[in-house]
């Protein structure tokens, strides 16, 4: 198979009832815009309850995945269950990652759910004041933008 014909090859995405060609690696992000779903994915907000990824063929994926055969989509929207699901296990490891980076000495254990969150503690008898919550909010806000 010549590998440039591969790459102009286009696959059928269902959304629903409406069917899209597009071209193999056109992402999730792309589908949605295509379907008139979304104008921009990174310029909605927190408020927009923005689609946060998409079931592909019934498995959950981020808006970046690539699309390379025939597939139906089911956009997931932060506000449902399965995107507040996903939203608070991501926001989770992010505070991991931040609390490991600005402690790396000690252990963040996440404890049981709380409503819509969770319970967080250290293995250890330290405590944080507001300043150290602080730095850890502003490094999981840097970590996003990297």
């Amino acid at each position: 198979m010549n590998h440039y014909h591969w790459h102009m090859r286009n696959i059928t995405v269902s959304i629903g009832s409406e069917h899209y060609k597009v071209a193999i690696g056109t992402t999730v992000e792309e589908v949605l815009v295509i379907a008139n779903l979304v104008t921009d994915c990174k310029a909605q907000t927190y408020k927009d309850n923005p689609y946060i990824g998409a079931l592909l063929n019934g498995e959950l994926h981020s808006c970046t995945r690539s699309l390379l055969a025939d597939c139906t989509l089911e956009p997931v929207h932060l506000f449902s269950d399965m995107g507040k699901r996903v939203y608070r296990h991501s926001i989770s490891y992010l505070l991991c990652a931040a609390v490991s980076m600005l402690y790396p000495h000690r252990r963040l254990i996440i404890g049981h759910a709380l409503g819509d969150g969770y319970y967080f503690r250290f293995d250890d008898k330290l405590t944080l004041g507001i300043d150290d919550i602080s730095t850890i909010e502003k490094t999981m806000r840097m970590l996003v933008k990297q």
